[in-house]
């Protein structure tokens, strides 16, 4: 708990309550004595401007409901689309664990190549993992490594004008353990996870960015990551897959096996048949069975990874969903009290018309009337106002315009029942005024 966010709130809440409290106070000190004593005027009435002043907070109440409404509902529309969007490989079932090898220990690349394929053949073997392998930088981790390229066969450019694509080190079976698929050629072999090799996998954007209109499989590409850096051959194409967010635009990739680079860290894959973090016992003793004082961290499951992607969205969703429905709710009890003032001061003259014939449908017609006028005028007012507010939101869409009709049309629907709502349940105490008893009021 922050104490100046709690001592900012506190003093917006009291200036609120004395704001507000002070405007109806300051309007009965201008009441003339001679109005409430003057005969012909009903009990309770108020005067034309107090009148105009409740309709006017009611739809104030009513357009900000509808500004956030749109707000909210376009926000969950543009999540929902995010939710659905194919991240290019199968995130069930799959449990990632990073392990960090000690430099000290582990100085050589041939050592820390021995150890990752010797702990992947183990976990491969216990009973709920279907398939096991490891990336420097799994999807959603929130890193990856970039860096320029050159291509066989075309001139060479200053490096801050070469192109860039992603690299990661991978494991052999990380694309069938990820479930991503192979579009040309193959992927790397158990021989490539302990030798190193000049081979490359690239993905389909960066087989397009460097041959579009060629068969890219025995194509040379320099990667620059290392000290000496030699020309790659690609041996396959797989398909894009989405690495830091849902709604970035992919980048080309490419992938080299393990002991290209031999990081001392790697992140273990691995896709099992149940529960992926039942799992988590048995790949910690497996790891010590290796080395007994390695140490695994950030024990995730992948879905949860992709989750954690849409966490700001998420809650500025909620948020703006959790404001909209107090503005809905502050909106139906000022068209609830305004109607519900209506009737109490219109309660002789309800008797009234009672008495000489109207019927108590026709009076509830036109208290529905009343009130729904205030509530159309607020719809009216909020649409044309969130027309030109939710243009802020559009770096929070995705896949969703700022002027969505199905968004707006849904909120005007619905806040317009809401209003209606509203008006029947406070025009229905009508119902109840009995004609004699009303006739009698002074």
């Amino acid at each position: 708990m922050d104490v100046w966010v709690l001592a900012f709130t506190t003093l917006v809440a009291l200036i609120t309550g004395v704001l507000f409290g002070t405007v109806p106070a300051l309007q009965a000190t201008r009441t003339m004595l001679r109005e409430p004593l003057s005969e012909g005027i009903r009990a309770g009435s108020s005067s034309l401007h107090r009148s105009r002043a409740r309709s006017a907070f009611v739809v104030a109440e009513v357009v900000l409901a509808l500004i956030l409404l749109t707000g909210a509902g376009l926000l969950l529309r543009s999540l929902l689309k995010l939710m659905a969007v194919d991240p290019g490989f199968d995130p069930g079932n799959v449990l990632t664990a990073m392990v960090q090898l000690s430099h000290a220990k582990y100085q050589k690349d041939e050592q820390r190549a021995q150890f990752y394929a010797q702990l992947l053949d183990r976990l491969r073997q216990l009973p709920s993992v279907r398939a096991a392998s490891a990336d420097a930088y799994p999807p959603f981790s929130g890193i990856i490594a970039g860096t320029g390229v050159d291509v066989d066969g075309r001139p060479v450019l200053p490096m801050a004008e070469k192109p860039v694509v992603d690299v990661t080190l991978v494991e052999p079976q990380f694309f069938e353990t990820m479930r991503i698929p192979l579009l040309r050629g193959r992927t790397f072999n158990e021989r490539e996870a302990v030798e190193p090799s000049d081979n490359v996998v690239i993905s389909q954007a960066m087989a397009q960015q460097f041959w579009p209109d060629e068969d890219p499989i025995g194509k040379h590409v320099t990667i620059y990551m290392k000290q000496e850096n030699k020309p790659s051959e690609v041996i396959g194409v797989v398909a894009d897959i989405k690495h830091a967010r849902l709604d970035e635009k992919v980048r080309g990739t490419a992938y080299w096996p393990y002991p290209t680079l031999s990081f001392e860290f790697m992140t273990i894959m691995l896709r099992t048949e149940g529960d992926p973090l039942a799992i988590a016992p048995a790949v910690r003793d497996t790891v010590l069975s290796l080395a007994k004082d390695q140490p695994i961290a950030d024990v995730r499951t992948m879905e949860s990874l992709l989750s954690a992607s849409l966490a700001r969205r998420r809650f500025a969703t909620l948020l703006m969903a959790a404001f909209a429905v107090m503005a809905v709710l502050l909106a139906a009890l000022g068209i609830y009290g305004v109607v519900s003032y209506i009737v109490e001061e219109r309660t002789r003259e309800i008797g009234i018309r009672v008495a000489l014939g109207a019927s108590y449908r026709s009076i509830l017609r036109m208290l529905l009337r009343q009130g729904m006028v205030l509530a159309g005028l607020g719809i009216v007012i909020g649409g044309v106002s969130s027309l030109f507010l939710t243009g802020l939101l559009k770096k929070l869409l995705f896949g969703t315009k700022a002027a969505d009709p199905a968004t707006f049309a849904s909120v005007v629907l619905g806040l317009g029942c809401i209003a209606l709502l509203a008006c029947y349940l406070a025009a229905r105490r009508a119902t109840a005024v009995d004609p004699m008893t009303a006739l009698r009021m002074e």
